[in-house]
């Protein structure tokens, strides 16, 4: 049985004529009979009579228009369903921390839109283990992260993009403003701003804190980056800021490096034990090549101490 005998069938039925429902298909008669010939002899019925020239459908041509007509409404609302899931295909969820979108993915998306515009970015603003985990539960197909040790031992794989400067941002009457680099330990005592909780920032400064054995005053805990801003302006705080993001900072402000230098990986995370669609796998692709262009033309830049 297919599903286009089913339809030649009811046809039939519903316009009561072989030469109609050929007509409505636009094919040939004998392929509409055809067709309900085979219905018959595959299920041993006799579908219809013919009275007075006339098609009339037997008993059991009555029970069998009904599971006909069961069965095509079910084949019709599976379809729409397939085709809102085609449609949603065509949609990128992406998980990405507010402070690593500030300078690296604004190009990469714009980059992005020029030459696919028929996919959509669905953008989510998450701290990185909050995107992390919702990469995990499948809630997104992408992450775009700093990479933390524990990433290695979940189920997830990690493309690596960019190694970013991480600097101290002061305001130009802090203390520190007129040092050429600070020391982790220099913060002993002094007011910092960490980014909000469950990202790899706070994370790793709070390890790194541990490990000197230093107790910083934590003034505020915030990802956002107007808000850091002000702070550092109008407060003798400090703030540790990814070196790309501070180059675009208030003239107010002064970013210092660290004698040690620090360094965050960024990279995307996708969950590896479910099928990665070929879309995804694409814009993974060209965000790994579009980074590479991003990290030549800022070596390039005479402006740019490469690290």
């Amino acid at each position: 049985m297919k599903i286009l005998q089913l339809k030649y069938f009811v046809a039939t039925v519903d316009l009561d004529s072989v030469s109609r429902a050929s007509e409505f298909y636009h094919v040939s008669q004998p392929a509409v009979t055809t067709a309900i010939k085979n219905l018959e002899e595959e299920f041993s019925l006799k579908l219809f009579t013919r009275r007075n020239n006339k098609l009339a459908l037997t008993e059991h041509g009555k029970r069998f228009y009904e599971e006909a007509l069961t069965v095509l409404n079910a084949v019709e609302k599976m379809e729409e369903r397939v085709l809102l899931m085609s449609k949603s295909l065509k949609k990128i969820s992406i998980g990405i921390p507010s402070m690593i979108g500030t300078f690296l993915f604004p190009r990469l998306i714009t980059l992005y839109k020029k030459t696919h515009p028929d996919i959509e970015l669905s953008i989510t603003d998450s701290v990185s283990l909050r995107a992390f985990s919702q990469v995990q539960d499948e809630k997104l197909d992408l992450a775009l992260v700093t990479l933390s040790p524990e990433y290695s031992k979940e189920n997830v794989n990690f493309i690596d993009l960019i190694d970013e400067e991480i600097v101290l941002v002061v305001g130009k009457n802090h203390k520190f403003a007129n040092k050429s680099s600070v020391d982790i330990n220099d913060l002993d005592g002094e007011q910092v701003i960490l980014f909000s909780q469950g990202s790899f920032q706070n994370q790793h400064f709070n390890q790194e804190f541990e490990a000197n054995n230093i107790h910083p005053q934590i003034f505020l805990y915030s990802s956002n980056l107007m808000l850091i801003q002000e702070c550092l302006r109008n407060n003798e705080v400090a703030a540790f800021i990814y070196k790309d993001v501070a180059s675009q900072l208030n003239q107010d402000l002064v970013a210092i490096p660290f004698a040690k230098k620090m360094f965050a990986r960024i990279g995307l995370v996708y969950n590896k034990s479910s099928y990665c669609r070929e879309d995804v796998k694409k814009f993974i692709t060209f965000a790994v090549k579009q980074t590479s262009n991003y990290k030549q033309e800022k070596s390039a830049n005479k402006n740019y101490v490469n690290a």
